[in-house]
């Protein structure tokens, strides 16, 4: 079993310069353990990052 921490998540979801690096673990479905603490860290994180994103016009990166 793997986990990866919330940098590892906020990286693939914002395809960020590291999101590649974390690809092979992420996509590895059936040894991936996301502990609660995770979730709601990364929950917590998106939605502030995506407003960010809006506000200075990167709204090509949602599509």
């Amino acid at each position: 079993m793997m986990i990866v921490d919330s940098c590892g998540w906020l990286e693939w979801f914002t395809d960020g310069d590291l999101a590649d690096q974390y690809k092979p673990y992420l996509s590895d479905q059936d040894n991936l353990l996301i502990p609660a603490i995770i979730l709601y860290e990364v929950y917590k994180v998106l939605p502030e990052f995506c407003t960010q994103l809006a506000l200075n016009g990167h709204h090509d990166h949602f599509l």
